[in-house]
C-alpha cells in the first residue's frame, strides 16, 4: 500500500480525496444529529440521507456512460468545486421552518456527485497498475478511515461549539482543495477509445445505446447479477443504520453530539488499526471471500450493539467493526475494477452506485418509519441481520460464481 502511495498521481487523487472525505465526515457527524435534535423525529433525520441517496437512483447511470465517453480529469475537479458551493447554503438553516434547505442542498451535491462518481472509480485503474488495484482500494478504504478519525469528533465538536455554520464552512473548503489537487494529475484517466462525435445522434440517444450495451454484458455475466444482489443486501442495511443510529444514540444511550462522533470515531480508528494487513489479505486472499467475511462479521457485530444497549458496549463493537468496513469497501471496488470490462467499467460502476442509492433510500425510509413506531433499538437488530444475509450470499452465490467466470476467461 505504501508503493502505491509513492506515485504522484495515484498520491494526489489519494489525498483528494482524504481531504474532502473529511469535509464529508465532518457534516455527517452534525447534520444527522442537527436534524433529529430540531425534529425529534428518527424519519425527519433520515430525510437528510435519503436526500443524499435519491440523486444516486438517476445520475450515476447517467454519469457512468459519459465516464466512458468525456474526459475525466475535468468533470472530477469541477463536480468537487461545485459541491463546496452547493453546501453553503446550509449555513442558513436554524430551525425548523427552514429544515428544507437541508433536503434541498444536500439533494443537489449529491446529484453533482453521484453524477462524477463513476468518473473517479473508472479512473483509478488508469493510475496504478492491475496488480496494484487492491493496494490501490485498501489506500482509498484507510484514507476514508483516517478521515473519518479526524472528521467525525470534529464535526461534533464544531456542531456543539460553534454551530452549524462552522460546520458547513469547513466542509465546503475541503472539497475546493480536493478539486485543486485533482487538477495537478498529469495522466490520462481513461482507455483510449473513439470520440468522434455522431453525426445526427442526441446525447440522450447516445446514453440510451450505451445502456443498453452495458445491460447486455451485465446479464451475459452471471458473476455481475450476484454481485448486485450482495450490494443490495449490504447497502439496505446500511442505510438503515446510518437513519436509526442517532436517535439510538440519543435515545436509548442518552449520549451527546459528541458521543454520537466518537461513536463514528472508533470504526474509523478500528479500520486504521487494520489498515496495515488489509493489501496484502487482498493480494493473498480471494478478494470475493474477504468481503463475505466482511460482511457476517458486520452485520453479527451491530446485533450485539443492539442487544448490548450499553455506550462502551456500542464503542467496542463500532471499533470491532472499522476491519470489516474497511475489507468490505475495499473488496467490493476492487471486485469490479479487476473484473469488469475496462470499456463498460463506467456503465459497470454506474449501475453498482444505481443499487447502492435504491437498496439505501429503502433502508433508510423503513428503519425510519419503524423506529418511530417499533424504537431504534429492534431497527438497529434488524439492520444487522440484512448486513449478514448479504454475507451469506457473498459467500454461496458469489464466490463461486466469480471462480467460475475466471476459468471461463482463462479457457
Amino acid at each position: 500500500m505504501i508503493d502505491v502511495l509513492r506515485q504522484r498521481n495515484f498520491s494526489l487523487l489519494w489525498i483528494a480525496a482524504l481531504v474532502s472525505g473529511i469535509g464529508n465526515f465532518i457534516l455527517l457527524a452534525a447534520l444527522p444529529y442537527f436534524v433529529y435534535a430540531t425534529s425529534g423525529s428518527a424519519l425527519a433525520s433520515g430525510g437528510a440521507f435519503i436526500s443524499e441517496m435519491l440523486p444516486m437512483i438517476l445520475f450515476p447511470p447517467i454519469g457512468g456512460a459519459y465516464a466512458d465517453r468525456w474526459r475525466r480529469k475535468p468533470v472530477l475537479a469541477g463536480s468537487d468545486v461545485l459541491r463546496g458551493l452547493l453546501v453553503l447554503p446550509l449555513i442558513a438553516v436554524h430551525g425548523m421552518p427552514t429544515l428544507w434547505i437541508v433536503y434541498v442542498s444536500a439533494f443537489l451535491g449529491a446529484a453533482v456527485g453521484n453524477f462524477a462518481g463513476p468518473f473517479g472509480s473508472a479512473a483509478i485503474p488508469h493510475v496504478v497498475r492491475e496488480d496494484d488495484l487492491g493496494a490501490a482500494n485498501a489506500a482509498f478504504s484507510v484514507g476514508g478511515s483516517i478521515a473519518g478519525i479526524i472528521g467525525f469528533p470534529l464535526g461534533g465538536l464544531l456542531l456543539q461549539r460553534s454551530g452549524l455554520p462552522a460546520v458547513v464552512l469547513v466542509d465546503s473548503l475541503s472539497f475546493v482543495v480536493s478539486g485543486l489537487l485533482i487538477a495537478f494529475i498529469n495522466v490520462p484517466l481513461e482507455p483510449v477509445r473513439d470520440r468522434s462525435p455522431q453525426v445526427g445522434v442526441s446525447p440522450l440517444r447516445r446514453v440510451q445505446e450505451d445502456w443498453t450495451h452495458g445491460l447486455a454484458v451485465v446479464r451475459s455475466e452471471r458473476w455481475l447479477l450476484v454481485f448486485y444482489v450482495v450490494t443490495a443486501f449490504t447497502f439496505l442495511g446500511n442505510g438503515g443504520l446510518w437513519t436509526v443510529l442517532p436517535a439510538f444514540v440519543r435515545s436509548v444511550l442518552g449520549g451527546s453530539p459528541q458521543f454520537y462522533s466518537w461513536v463514528l470515531t472508533a470504526q474509523s480508528i478500528g479500520g486504521v488499526a487494520a489498515s496495515i494487513s488489509i493489501g496484502w489479505v487482498l493480494k493473498r486472499s480471494s478478494t470475493a471471500r474477504t468481503l463475505a467475511i466482511a460482511l457476517l462479521a458486520f452485520g453479527l457485530l451491530d446485533g450485539l450493539v443492539a442487544l448490548a444497549a450499553s455506550r462502551p458496549a456500542t464503542l467496542l463493537a463500532f471499533f470491532l467493526a472499522g476491519p470489516p468496513a474497511l475489507f468490505g469497501i475495499a473488496a467490493l471496488n476492487t471486485i469490479l475494477q479487476a473484473e469488469s470490462r475496462p470499456d463498460y467499467r463506467g456503465r459497470v460502476f454506474g449501475l453498482y452506485l444505481m443499487i447502492n442509492a435504491l437498496a439505501s433510500v429503502a433502508g433508510s425510509l423503513l428503519a425510519g418509519a419503524l423506529a418511530d413506531s417499533f424504537g431504534s433499538r429492534a431497527v438497529l437488530g434488524g439492520e444487522g441481520l440484512v448486513v449478514f444475509i448479504g454475507g451469506l450470499v457473498a459467500t454461496f452465490a458469489l464466490v463461486p460464481a466469480l471462480r467460475e467466470a475466471r476459468a471461463a476467461r482463462a479457457a
